[in-house]
């Protein structure tokens, strides 16, 4: 059976609900044949991948009828339109959200979405020494699924190569960041930069979807650079036709130091609304929970959320308390150890990624752990792995020493 572009080549079809496992029989009208194509579990709702890509899926917009999922519409579109809203995402964060701490979370509570860190387009198609640093920010683990990988950079040729790239390391999807405030990353005419040269943004999401082939490409910005003027930049994005828009709700010059502007969001959403366009809006800025996140969907109109600060030191998050305090001690020490173990597999390289981007994680994970200075600052001086794996043994220890000492003075 050939896999084409047409909705009506397409047949209805039934979908057990909650299976661990399962498989989707598409059958094409007049086809004496149908091939099962295996599913992915996304939020709640599954997507039929197949030979044209994980990101290019046979999606079905759906009623739940008992403990079955019936399909009500079966087309051809990108893997965001099969996910359960509203959307729960990873916030990209460099030297946070990188392969190690990712998989952590997906061990702990997995999101709608994961953002890897951004990687600058240039970096990747300069030269070999360049490119390795930025295919270790790519890596990524199946369980993470699915995952975008996010471009910055200022030349639409380059964006072009990195795409090809990317999905050739079969990623599912490809974002841009218009949106990052920082000054070195502006002054190459990067990031929330691109919001005081509209032509050059269209040109580059022109070219990174040229590359990304049948990958969905997105965008992710701010409401203005010097001050709060989004009318015509949205306008000018929404016209590019991103699978997504997500918008940071603080202009360029505020960074992040005064509250995101939630209403502004809200005014964007009506705004793509009334242009027609069929973009998911995502909101991003000061969301501090899964709570904190529905009520702005709620409230907004988004058809989702990114989470970034809240997510460092808790992994826990998208379980849905509001913080840490449920976790126990043991747990968090645990965590600090598996974490670590992690970015040992997965990214410790001296030449590329040193151990100190570790030890800034450890403090977080303690926050609200009682009597904890004295282990926060021998981790703040540990060497390497084995000296973490050393320390949090021995703190493991003294809490089980402690525990039997309570119940057998009971």
């Amino acid at each position: 059976m050939t896999h084409e572009h047409s909705q009506s080549h397409w047949a209805k079809v039934h979908v057990p609900a909650r299976q661990p496992a399962a498989s989707v029989v598409i059958l094409a009208p007049g086809a004496s044949a149908a091939r099962d194509l295996p599913v992915r579990h996304e939020c709640g709702m599954r997507a039929a991948t197949s030979t044209l890509g994980p990101s290019l899926c046979h999606i079905m917009f759906t009623q739940r009828v008992g403990p079955h999922i019936e399909s009500t519409k079966l087309f051809m579109g990108s893997f965001w339109r099969g996910l359960a809203r509203p959307l729960y995402c990873v916030a990209p964060m460099a030297n946070v959200t990188d392969a190690a701490f990712r998989h952590l979370i997906s061990e702990i509570a997995k999101p709608s979405v994961m953002w890897t860190e951004f990687v600058s387009c240039e970096a990747l198609t300069h030269d070999p020494d360049s490119r390795r640093r930025m295919m270790t920010t790519l890596k990524y683990a199946e369980q993470e699924r699915p995952v975008v990988a996010q471009l910055f950079g200022s030349k639409p040729e380059q964006f072009y190569e990195s795409a090809m790239i990317v999905r050739d390391l079969g990623f599912d999807g490809i974002d841009i960041n218009m949106g990052c405030p920082e000054t070195n990353v502006n002054n190459q005419g990067s990031g929330a930069s691109l919001i005081l040269q509209p032509d050059l943004a269209v040109e580059i999401v022109a070219a990174c979807k040229r590359g990304a082939g049948d990958l969905p490409v997105s965008v992710k910005t701010r409401i203005g650079f010097h001050h709060i003027d989004y009318k015509d930049w949205v306008l000018r994005l929404l016209g590019t036709e991103p699978e997504v828009l997500t918008i940071h709700g603080r202009t360029r010059d505020e960074m992040s130091k005064v509250p995101a502007h939630w209403d502004v969001i809200g005014e964007i959403v009506t705004l793509a609304k009334s242009a027609g366009s069929p973009a998911l809006i995502l909101g991003n800025g000061d969301v501090e929970s899964l709570v904190d996140a529905q009520q702005k969907v709620d409230e907004y109109g988004v058809d989702g959320v990114m989470l970034g600060r809240a997510l460092f030191g808790n992994p826990w998050l998208f379980q849905g308390y509001p913080d840490t305090s449920h976790v126990p001690v043991k747990e968090k020490l645990e965590v600090i150890r598996r974490h670590t173990q992690l970015f040992q597999e997965l990214l410790a390289d001296p030449g590329l990624v040193g151990f100190p981007r570790m030890k800034k994680f450890y403090g977080s994970y303690l926050k609200g752990v009682p009597n904890a200075r004295q282990l926060r600052d021998r981790l703040a001086r540990s060497q390497s792995p084995q000296d973490v794996y050393a320390i949090i043994d021995e703190s493991l220890d003294y809490l089980a020493t402690q525990e039997q000492e309570q119940v057998t003075a009971g």
